[in-house]
């Protein structure tokens, strides 16, 4: 700008010497060359600097493909294997405590498989189904451990009305007993339960999202797990 004062160094003296401008400044050098992305119009010149080029993905070897076929494939027969073993000993078994035992292990697995995908889906808002200031509910969690309380009171009411034991019906016993421990207690989860709580009443006293996320928890799992099981208290048993 005109006025403000300018420290030249001429030649190789290393001295600065004080100068006054009196209009634009235009400085000519052989040592001096444009730096990619500086030039341009002075509002270009605000613009962030253009990004790097990033590095190309790496992907598995060869020797790393092959060796994780070769996991995934043992894993997958170790599975088949003892998914028979398991299958052959609910068969053969004659226990009924055995049999329930062996039933849940059989279909443990889908619950936990359920709970996977409702907290892949559902959890951090990723459905988009609440909104605004509900959007940090843990719906995912929520619903697999209310559907997960609501299912066991079904099969217990189940059990209860038709007598349900290792002397009447014991398959069905067998079977209802089983979905009750394996399925629905893989399907529900205590822990993540634990953590989004403890995660959420550290905000407190600021707000009250852990005091709001147990308070729901448990008023809608007893309300609809009362109601499936009642039935079974106030209707004749069918034994």
């Amino acid at each position: 700008n005109s006025g403000d004062e300018v420290w030249l160094v001429k030649g190789g003296s290393g001295a600065p010497e004080k100068y006054e401008a009196r209009g634009p400044l235009v400085v000519t050098n052989s040592n001096l060359r444009p730096k990619p992305g500086g030039g341009g119009s002075g509002e270009d010149r605000g613009s962030d600097p253009p990004e790097e080029d990033e590095a190309p993905e790496v992907g598995p070897t060869k020797s790393q493909k092959r060796l994780i076929l070769a996991s995934n494939l043992v894993s997958a027969l170790l599975l088949l294997a003892l998914t028979s073993l398991w299958a052959a000993q609910l068969a053969l078994d004659g226990s009924f405590t055995r049999r329930k035992c062996w039933l849940s292990v059989l279909i443990a697995p889908l619950g936990c498989f359920l709970r996977y995908l409702a907290s892949m889906k559902l959890n951090n808002n990723n459905s988009g189904l609440l909104r605004g200031k509900l959007s940090w509910f843990p719906l995912g969690t929520f619903a697999i451990n209310v559907s997960a309380t609501v299912l066991s009171s079904a099969s217990s009411a189940l059990v209860r009305h038709y007598c349900l034991s290792s002397t009447l019906y014991p398959w069905f016993a067998i079977a209802l007993r089983a979905f009750e421990t394996g399925f629905n207690g893989s399907l529900s989860t205590v822990s993540t339960f634990a953590a989004e709580v403890s995660k959420y009443m550290v905000e407190y006293p600021r707000n009250f999202k852990g005091w709001i996320y147990v308070s729901t928890s448990f008023s809608v799992a007893l309300f609809l797990g009362f109601c499936v099981y009642s039935w079974s208290a106030y209707i004749p048993q069918a034994c």
